[in-house]
């Protein structure tokens, strides 16, 4: 609550009255997908090979879904990527 009070630049007595419906969930303990939100399909690899390329030089994608990595984490994955990217298009300089 006080995370979404700052985001809205209001205090948390406040927020809570505005707030209609709650729900936590602990997905390191949920049944069906104990930590993970994010998985490969079939084809996956593929398309992250597909992705990784650029369209003539201009059009470039990143972002953790391309990482190839040993740690798939969301933020380390996404900095990784869009770092990988900007040198390729550096080194086309």
């Amino acid at each position: 609550m006080r995370s979404l009070a700052g985001i809205f630049s209001t205090d948390t007595d406040e927020l809570r009255k505005e707030v209609v419906a709650l729900r936590i969930i602990d997905w390191a303990e949920h049944p069906f997908v104990r930590g993970g939100y994010s998985y490969d399909t079939v084809g996956a690899a593929d398309a992250r090979t597909r992705l990784s390329a650029s369209v003539e030089g201009t059009i470039w994608f990143a972002g953790e879904a391309l990482y190839e990595g040993i740690a798939p984490g969301t933020i380390e994955a996404a900095l990784t990527s869009g770092q990988e990217v900007a040198e390729k298009i550096i080194a086309l300089r």
